[in-house]
């Protein structure tokens, strides 16, 4: 299970998790949440190294919390 200790998401992280928001639309945290607990595909490349950092340093609670920057 990942851990969900309150560790805050660094820059490359964020810029990661932008990215990913911006190509899977208004239903990117379903989306992000099946990656997680499904691996990400290979085509995601660097991102799905820090999108797996994320869940394993921040876990779902933070991504259910988390607002994208207006």
């Amino acid at each position: 299970m990942p851990s969900t200790n309150s560790t805050a998401p660094n820059a490359e992280q964020i810029a990661a998790i932008e990215r990913f928001a911006d190509l899977r639309g208004r239903l990117w945290k379903s989306a992000l949440r099946h990656y997680w607990e499904r691996g990400f595909p290979v085509w995601m490349g660097d991102d799905a190294a820090l999108l797996q950092q994320l869940r394993n340093t921040c876990g779902p609670r933070w991504l259910i919390k988390y607002r994208r920057p207006k």
